[in-house]
């Protein structure tokens, strides 16, 4: 069944296009149009309704008519709220009214309840299905109000049946009090839409209830304090896992550092021992000297023996005391000389010195909770911790890989200084963020700086290069291979090897010279994964070794690294047997 407007055509219902009547013609148009014609949105000339009605068309043109003026038709609200509840029961209002009976209305007029619906609200304490059919079959339907089928009642009024109620006033009245009377305008039900309504609303109810009481359940204390719980415990987990692996790393740098020490003081009493043999084999002829003279005075106490003439013999003597004499000072002179050259190279010591200052341990690594602001030992990097309830501890990153005592400072022996004269090299901790910037704009940072020259190679790089060295990121194999690199290229590598994911680096075939060899074991200081590196077919020297060497005593070449092929270079195996020897004692081998 469609009920229309019959001036917009549109569905009525019992939301926003409420069926209202116009009065004194009853054709029943809805709520929005009715509307429209009273705020003369709409031309009531042009409304055919109200053309036959002159009297009504001045009240609307002289703003007299309000919408309370245009009543709710009972019939069709009635039909809607039932088809709404899916229990459609035709109604004919004009067939009741006509069977209606004429007896006299009880002088008592009764009204509804007005506690009734929130007597109900409040009796429903736990979610359940209410069933209200039960007030269809009681003979007081509505609590005080005391009729049932009042098929014989009247209004005083019209004489007519009282068969509806007014919801506003809470009263029964007849169908031209709510059309005409004193109740136009008001909120009109019958019996049985009543109850339908409070069907309604009372299921609408109850299904609050279950919303609220479902609800209520996820602003529950104890699950919000568990999931707190939790989530807390996971972050300190997080938190304590990171802590000791930084501070495992550390151990390790440490170890690491303190096996490099070892190996140079080892390195450098050995050099000691060494110079002083090879200054003894300088001074061996005086021994040799030694032991000629005794054999000539051995033979000149012979000759004494079997000369008959001894007079012969005083010439020897004499010369063999003058030499004796000479050869008794030179060796008074090479034993001062011997000690003097002990004493020199035991006079020069090794210290290991520790400036603590350089490395303050209440700095490096702090617990931060909150939006607290971490600033780097250079200060020139400011970053900010998301509110958290703890947001993240940090390691100050400012200290080269296996310096992280960088205020370690080591003396070694140098011949050329006099005996107890301390020569200290100190190793200066340059932060591995903090580059050479001694040609670079000085209106640009270091890492802008580095980042234009890089973005200048990187335009030359080959497309096909490029997309290579970004499987090298994902560590999508394990192995980097390049041949036949230019300069250029060996520049652009040095900036990409950090990021790169793999075990092995090849770089063949590339006329890679000793210079480079710094900045590539930079780049390649700042990957823990590179383990092995080939440097096979270059153009490398001697130097190279003696490079690598003072590479790996400034912590350039990390413990991560086993392996260093050099093989088919120009290097003479002879001349840097040694070092490759002391690499060894070191823990990295250096294949020739």
């Amino acid at each position: 069944m469609e009920l229309l407007c019959s001036i917009c055509g549109q569905d009525l219902d019992i939301c926003v296009r409420w069926p209202r009547l116009i009065p004194n013609t009853g054709d029943t148009i809805c709520q929005l149009c009715v509307q429209q014609i009273v705020d003369q949105t709409i031309e009531a000339d042009k409304i055919i309704h109200l053309q036959n009605d002159l009297s009504q068309l001045q009240q609307i043109k002289q703003n007299q008519l309000k919408l309370d003026d245009f009543p709710l038709n009972q019939s069709l609200l009635r039909i809607l709220q039932l088809q709404k509840s899916k229990n459609l029961r035709p109604i004919n209002l004009e067939s009741k009214m006509s069977n209606q009976t004429f007896e006299e209305w009880p002088s008592d007029e009764t009204s509804i309840d007005s506690n009734f619906l929130d007597d109900l609200a409040t009796s429903v304490k736990k979610p359940q299905k209410l069933n209200l059919k039960r007030f269809r079959d009681q003979d007081d339907s509505f609590g005080s109000l005391n009729y049932s089928y009042n098929s014989g009642k009247l209004c005083q009024t019209h004489r007519r049946q009282l068969e509806v109620v007014c919801l506003q006033c809470q009263t029964m009245i007849c169908t031209n009090c709510a059309l005409f009377g004193t109740h136009k305008g008001h909120y009109i039900y019958s019996e049985e839409d009543i109850i339908s309504l409070l069907e309604m609303k009372a299921q609408e109810l109850t299904e609050m209830v279950e919303r609220i009481h479902k609800e209520s359940q996820s602003i529950s204390r104890s699950k919000h304090e568990q999931d707190l719980q939790a989530q807390v415990s996971e972050m300190q987990r997080i938190a304590i896992d990171k802590l000791k692996k930084e501070f495992t790393e550390l151990r390790d740098k440490i170890d690491q550092k303190e096996k490099i020490l070892v190996s140079q003081i080892m390195i450098a009493t050995s050099n000691n021992i060494n110079k002083f043999s090879d200054w003894w084999n300088s001074t061996i002829h005086i021994e040799k000297e030694c032991q000629s003279w005794i054999k000539l005075a051995q033979s000149a106490f012979e000759q004494f023996t079997e000369q008959v003439k001894y007079w012969e013999l005083l010439n020897l003597t004499d010369s063999l005391r003058a030499n004796g004499l000479q050869l008794q000072q030179e060796i008074k002179k090479n034993q001062q000389s011997i000690i003097a050259k002990r004493d020199q190279l035991i006079g020069l010591e090794i210290n290991v010195k520790f400036n603590w200052n350089a490395l303050k341990f209440e700095d490096f690594c702090k617990i931060i909770e909150g939006p607290e602001l971490i600033t780097s030992n250079n200060n020139n990097n400011q970053s900010q911790q998301s509110p958290y309830l703890l947001g993240s501890f940090t390691m100050q990153q400012s200290i080269e890989e296996t310096d992280l005592l960088n205020d370690v400072s080591a003396t070694f022996a140098n011949e050329a200084e006099p005996v107890n004269q301390i020569k200290r090299v100190y190793r200066s901790a340059t932060p591995t963020n903090q580059l050479n910037t001694e040609n670079c704009d000085p209106s640009l940072s270091p890492i802008e700086s580095n980042r234009a020259s890089i973005c200048r190679k990187k335009s030359q790089v080959p497309m096909k290069l490029q997309l290579y060295m970004d499987e090298l990121r994902k560590g999508k194999t394990d192995v980097a291979e390049f041949n036949n690199l230019e300069k250029d290229m060996l520049v652009v590598l040095g900036n990409e090897i950090k990021h790169w994911k793999v075990k092995s680096v090849k770089i063949m075939k590339s006329k890679l010279l000793d210079d480079q060899l710094i900045q590539l074991f930079k780049a390649l200081s700042q990957n823990d994964n590179i383990q092995s590196v080939n440097l096979s077919q270059n153009s490398l020297t001697d130097k190279s070794i003696d490079t690598l060497f003072q590479l790996y005593q400034n912590g350039l070449i990390g413990i991560h690294l086993k392996n260093i092929i050099v093989s088919q270079n120009k290097i003479n195996a002879r001349n840097v047997k040694q070092k490759i020897a002391d690499f060894k004692k070191l823990g990295l081998i250096i294949t020739l």
